[in-house]
């Protein structure tokens, strides 16, 4: 019997050295900005369904983050389909694995007070964040009187300082975003334009190295997964769900409610289409864009368009 014991003994301590013994799961890291649309991810977070090996990576300017994922510090990163473009130029095997939302009217050009109009613009200092998107939208509200961008002076201003006053930031107006939105309109703020009157033209999308290991690509195909969960949560606005948003983004539950109905969210089988690359109808918008980028001196080389959208994340998904 005390043989029998011993080897029973044996046999446990090798099962837990081999237990101890294996590879630990591979980690990837994501960056991401304040935007509320990539909130889907900390809702998946904080109800446990995102890989615990799956790292966020917050940062206070879409430009840190897009330099962090040029360096190689992340593996994917969420930007604008128009950031995702100008990343192209510098990482030649970029793929747009997600597309993660439209903005609706969620990104804005808001003035002070006693300025109503794109043409009250002319001559004024205007606040972005980001030198692409922020002067894209800019550059798309002049187009639309008729007026050049360069009749008006753009001013860096970070994306952390955007719930500041007009007085305190030291312009006349300002290209944001949800939540600040909401927190200057609530200050008398005045919209002047916003992404709803160019449609599907600001997308977020999640971009990633064609070249990155499959065992990490494996891994954003789980995030991909619990993404739609989240999102599917929020969309039915589940008091859980909503409440972590309101938090993280210091909103009101409904005024989180309000602006989700700024934004919309493709789901499975649109994002299945969408990253076609054959059959599209991001192309158009990808054509289109790219041209305007090159128009504002915003793309200054060459990008392979027709090598940039890739379904593979989220083919795999369960509907």
């Amino acid at each position: 019997m005390k043989g029998w014991r011993r080897l029973l003994v044996w046999l446990g301590l090798l099962g837990i050295l081999a237990g101890c013994s294996g590879e630990p799961p591979v980690s990837v890291t994501i960056g991401v900005n304040r935007w509320l649309g990539y909130e889907p991810l900390f809702v998946a977070r904080a109800n446990q369904s995102l890989p615990s090996s799956v790292r966020l990576a917050e940062f206070t300017s879409t430009s840190e983050g897009m330099r962090a994922f040029r360096n190689g510090a992340l593996d994917a990163v969420a930007v604008t389909l128009d950031e995702a473009l100008s990343l192209a130029q510098l990482v030649p095997d970029l793929s747009i694995g997600l597309v993660v939302d439209y903005s609706d009217g969620a990104d804005v050009l808001l003035a002070r007070p006693g300025l109503k109009r794109v043409e009250d613009m002319v001559g004024r200092r205007v606040g972005v964040d980001s030198l692409v998107v922020g002067a894209y939208l800019l550059g798309r509200a002049f187009d639309s009187r008729n007026l050049d961008i360069s009749q008006t002076r753009i001013v860096h201003v970070p994306m952390g300082r955007h719930n500041l006053d007009f007085s305190a930031l030291n312009v006349d107006a300002l290209v944001t975003f949800e939540p600040y939105r909401s927190q200057q309109l609530a200050r008398g703020a005045v919209q002047i334009f916003s992404s709803a009157n160019v449609p599907g033209e600001i997308t977020d999308v999640l971009v990633f190295r064609r070249s990155l290991p499959q065992d990490k690509q494996r891994q954003l195909q789980q995030v991909a997964q619990t993404w739609f969960d989240a999102v599917d949560r929020l969309l039915r606005y589940d008091p859980a769900a909503i409440a972590v948003v309101a938090e993280r983004q210091a909103l009101t539950p409904s005024q989180v409610q309000e602006a989700l109905e700024a934004m919309k969210f493709p789901g499975i089988r649109a994002n299945r289409t969408l990253l076609n690359p054959e059959n599209s109808e991001l192309n158009p918008v990808l054509v289109r864009l790219a041209a305007r980028m090159r128009e504002m001196d915003l793309l200054t080389r060459p990008v392979r368009l027709d090598t940039l959208l890739d379904d593979r994340l989220v083919r795999e998904v369960k509907s």
